[in-house]
């Protein structure tokens, strides 16, 4: 049905006569405009096509589209041409022989959307690329300027976008090149491919930065180093290897692998499951305040084992975050659509020797505390249960000497999410900060 309704539209364009296209801007194109904005606008965000040109020709112009939400415009794109082969849409294909425009504005992030309760959850899924009824060719993607506002990563930086992106029988091919204009030599290359018939995966990329750049900005990064981020690796989903290295100032930082393999089966038929598994480890003190280094030190390792079954089942064998002052381990099970099966996860929070208490790496103000065990379970009958110990915890709002706390209940997925149970806690040593709030409370 989506194939017989692309290639009628197809051939409503092809067929469409050519005196539309000698017509005036508003008459040639008034009728995709108001579609356009109406379609792709709602409640929340606003879109504005300004000055289109030869919607039924082969070189469509647009002189700006502007994306708006309630605090006011925060998109603009300037000046964009789609130069297209419109007979190609009969043989199912959308082939574009470019698709430019002269400069993008990015002001500020958008308002965040409100979710849509009535969208279903997805069902997971083993990855494929969609089937979409046309083929999708951009044979060059051209945007000569991005502006992107200090508002947005908290500095202001001007860019460029050059590539080309390929979308056809079950394959993908993209090849995208990000050059900082206003400081040469700042770089983010992405080179990826996909096909499904032979699973095999694809993966280059790469960011390159001198000091003072971009991602050193947004992150706030102490210094401001340079940059050297690489993932790459290639090969079928059931044997993918991928290596993934991050240094600074030309010094490793953090470096890794992640892995996809195929767990054999009795039955050669029988779809198999694909185990993933993720290493991580390095110092990334360097890249922290220095108030935060006690809590990860100068090792920090992050190790996960699972496997995604064929049916959307997602299980997470193992689970092991170690840092200076915290150790987390864990496991959890997921049935198909999300629902949590099982779970088991272990939390300790230890001051490094000879302190006796560590800042935590949280919003909301300095956050001490000189212990955390926390304990959580989920089991496949639906109960649950936490427990959780606090040791001198100390907030400039409150401080606290001893807080111990266990919960129990039950977990209801069937129809959202349903969570009945009994919390018993205790708390010592409770004194805010606020006179009145502490006077209130007494001892």
């Amino acid at each position: 049905m989506n194939r017989f309704i692309a290639y009628s539209l197809a051939g409503a364009l092809v067929a469409s006569p050519l005196a539309a296209q000698d017509q005036e801007p508003e008459e040639s194109g008034g009728f995709l405009v108001g579609f356009l904005e109406d379609t792709l606008s709602d409640e929340n965000r606003q879109i504005s096509v300004i000055g289109l040109e030869g919607a039924l020709s082969s070189s469509a112009t647009i002189k700006q589209i502007a994306v708006s939400d309630a605090d006011g415009v925060w998109l603009t794109i300037d000046n964009a041409v789609l130069d297209w082969n419109r007979l190609a849409l009969v043989q199912g294909r959308f082939s574009v022989n470019a698709l430019t425009a002269d400069a993008i504005s990015v002001v500020r992030s958008p308002n965040p959307m409100p979710p849509d309760p009535e969208l279903p959850t997805p069902e997971a899924t083993p990855f494929q690329l969609p089937d979409l009824p046309v083929s999708v060719e951009l044979g060059k993607i051209q945007v000569g300027k991005i502006d992107l506002g200090q508002d947005l990563l908290g500095t202001a930086a001007s860019l460029s976008l050059n590539g080309s992106l390929k979308l056809a029988d079950g394959a993908l091919d993209s090849d995208l090149l990000v050059a900082r204009l206003d400081k040469p030599g700042d770089l983010l290359r992405l080179d990826a491919s996909f096909v499904n018939a032979t699973s095999v995966i694809t993966l280059d990329l790469t960011l390159e930065e001198a000091a003072n750049g971009l991602v050193s900005a947004a992150l706030d990064l102490p210094g401001r180093p340079t940059v050297r981020l690489s993932a790459q690796g290639t090969g079928p989903v059931e044997n993918f290897n991928a290596n993934i290295e991050l240094d600074t100032n030309g010094t490793r930082r953090l470096g890794g692998k992640v892995v996809l393999s195929a767990l054999e089966t009795a039955d050669p038929e029988t779809p198999k499951s694909i185990a993933f598994s993720a290493d991580l480890g390095g110092n990334i003190d360097p890249l922290l305040p220095p108030d935060y280094r006690p809590f990860f030190g100068e090792g920090i390792r992050a190790n996960l084992k699972g496997h995604n079954a064929p049916d959307g089942r997602i299980t997470l064998d193992n689970l092991v975050l170690r840092t200076q002052a915290m150790q987390l381990t864990g496991a959890l099970a997921l049935a198909p659509g999300g629902v949590l099966e099982t779970a088991n996860i272990k939390t300790a929070i230890t001051p490094p020797t000879g302190q006796a208490a560590v800042l935590l790496p949280v919003a909301g103000g300095a956050t001490t505390v000189a212990g955390v065990e926390l304990t959580a379970h989920k089991t496949a009958s639906s109960d649950w249960q936490v427990i959780a110990l606090l040791d001198q915890l100390s907030h400039s709002s409150m401080s606290l000497a001893n807080a111990q706390l266990k919960a129990t209940g039950t977990l209801d997925q069937s129809d959202g999410l349903a969570l009945t149970g009994d919390v018993q806690a205790a708390l010592t040593g409770v004194n805010p900060a606020d006179p009145a709030l502490a006077q209130a409370l007494g001892s």
